[in-house]
């Protein structure tokens, strides 16, 4: 079977003006690919057995993938470009769909509560 899904929604570029908004689009940018690896993920489909994960698979459009991605890239440049202490991230995509997304900062202390407060916890996201 096969399940038809969307992408969460990222944050526009065009916020990002200085600093405080890097850091805020960051951290969305960091739940966006937390929810798109879950939403997207065989064994988070509802009802689904792990013996038979092999059965289903959710599905995203190549076009809209390949966008979201896109925006993904462009939503990264323009947060590094305003916030000093982002030099570097990486994105590994696996299958099945497995979204990794890893940043890098100049401060070796600086880390994702620093930059998303402290309610965030770096393998979980934003607690509610």
């Amino acid at each position: 079977m096969v399940i038809s899904t969307s992408l969460p929604a990222l944050p526009d570029p065009a916020t990002v003006t200085d600093a405080k908004s890097a850091s805020d689009a960051l951290c969305s940018a960091l739940a966006a690919v937390a929810t798109a690896s879950e939403s997207l993920s065989p064994e988070s489909l509802p009802g689904l057995e792990p013996k038979h994960s092999h059965l289903e698979k959710a599905v995203v459009p190549f076009e809209e993938l390949r966008t979201w991605f896109r925006k993904f890239h462009e939503l990264l440049v323009k947060v590094a470009s305003k916030h000093d202490q982002f030099m570097s991230w990486s994105v590994t995509v696996g299958t099945p769909f497995n979204l990794t997304f890893t940043v890098n900062f100049a401060d070796r202390d600086q880390s994702l509560s620093q930059v998303c407060g402290p309610d965030y916890h770096s393998n979980a996201g934003p607690t509610a």
